[in-house]
């Protein structure tokens, strides 16, 4: 999404400075298809495009469906953010997750053991627990965090996320090619595909901490409809709890050891 934001924004000022790099710029050409036809100082076709763009989802033809141009735009961005996470999952799992110990089956800290009713998460999924590292990997690179943690608690594989984030995208590529399809409508029913795996991962995740497995409706339809709507405080949150669990503490692109006190162990302890 961030990427898409920006890509979106920067079009322009991007398509021309594509067409200068390529030598398809000619100075002084006057662009008709902006609002007063402004004076250009590259046109090429990568400022074609964009102002094909611009025109056919901003301009007064806009609101017929998905256009190609919209196609091709959010193709790119998709391309872009794959490869992206690629890349960054690469160096994460080489640097972090090939160098943590697996979750322990048995002996769980109290403070992260769900076997005791309500059999969820301690922690708020609007907290990160002060951890700077833990909020930027699961808002800027989700999929890597993600897939951290359930790699960590032996839910699933690393690159299981981002495997059914490409998924994902590639079914809203389809659904967009259906004539009259309103923007935003393959995304957000990919998200809810999305949704299905995340919450059966979430719910197997607190199995693995210590909370009994039973299947709940609603909770499996709570885990969906926050993962739709609040997706990056949930990876946060399960990433707070699988870290605590397993005494560890993700910095940066490193992991390091780490004790985590209950507020009863710090409190025995200042009295010792």
């Amino acid at each position: 999404m961030l990427v898409g934001i920006i890509v979106m924004v920067a079009l322009p000022t991007i398509a021309r400075w594509a067409d200068t790099v390529i030598g398809a710029g000619e100075s002084g050409q006057i662009s008709t298809s902006g609002r007063n036809g402004t004076l250009s100082g590259s046109h090429g076709p990568f400022t074609d495009f964009s102002e094909t763009y611009h025109r056919e989802n901003f301009g007064p033809d806009s609101g017929v469906g998905i256009t190609p141009s919209m196609r091709i735009l959010t193709s790119i961005e998709d391309t872009l953010t794959v490869l992206f996470l690629l890349t960054v999952g690469c160096c994460y799992k080489s640097l972090v997750t090939n160098r943590r110990t697996q979750l322990p089956y048995a002996n769980l800290p109290s403070g992260c053991s769900l076997a005791s009713a309500p059999h969820d998460f301690h922690a708020s999924c609007l907290s990160c627990g002060g951890n700077l590292s833990i909020c930027a990997w699961s808002c800027l690179a989700w999929s890597v965090r993600m897939g951290d943690t359930y790699h960590a608690a032996g839910v699933t594989n690393f690159w299981t996320p981002l495997a059914v984030y490409v998924g994902a995208r590639i079914g809203a590529l389809i659904i967009g090619t259906i004539p009259g399809m309103v923007g935003g409508v393959p995304t957000f029913s990919m998200k809810i595909m999305q949704a299905f795996f995340f919450a059966r991962w979430r719910q197997a995740l607190r199995e693995r901490l210590g909370a009994p497995a039973v299947w709940s409706s609603r909770v499996f339809v709570k885990d969906a409809l926050l993962y739709i709507f609040l997706p990056f405080c949930l990876i946060a949150q399960e990433a707070q709890t699988v870290d605590r669990a397993a005494g560890t503490r993700v910095v940066c692109c490193t992991i390091q050891d780490s004790s985590y006190l209950t507020v009863e162990d710090a409190e025995q302890e200042l009295v010792n």
